[in-house]
């Protein structure tokens, strides 16, 4: 089944943080500072859009969701795999990068997003059928 979908939410990943910090030296008996860098949960609205068709689809992603080291997609766009539609459901995958390969499953009747990876990537959200028709999709 051909979908063209827009969805709204937001999303999170993994992001580091640089800072000072003040640790004590006994030798030298004072605070001395220094820089740290930690890592933590990133979270920001976006939006992505979801294309599918007979036997497979893509999925384009905002830059806030798509990290340094990834497989390049194809302008933006990532192929969607084991892409199953049904009455109430669209489910699907995608490669963002050799270690992380998200799910992503879509509520036909609510029009809610979930798309699932590793750590702390993922994105939630409500979609809406690209076009003027009078229901979601």
């Amino acid at each position: 089944m051909e979908l063209g979908l827009v969805c709204f939410g937001d999303g999170s990943k993994t992001g580091f943080a640089n800072g000072t910090t003040w640790k004590w030296n006994r030798d030298r008996d004072r605070y001395e500072s220094g820089t740290y860098t930690e890592t933590r949960k990133e979270v920001f609205d976006a939006s992505l859009m979801v294309q599918t068709w007979a036997g497979g689809g893509r999925i384009r992603l905002p830059k806030s969701l798509i990290p340094p080291i990834n497989s390049r997609g194809n302008q933006g766009w990532w192929d969607l795999y084991d892409v199953t539609v049904s009455p109430d459901t669209v489910r699907a995958s995608y490669r963002l990068n050799g270690l992380n390969k998200p799910r992503l499953v879509i509520d036909r009747r609510s029009g809610r997003i979930t798309v699932t990876g590793m750590s702390d990537y993922g994105f939630r959200g409500t979609c809406d059928l690209i076009g003027h028709e009078p229901r979601r999709f």
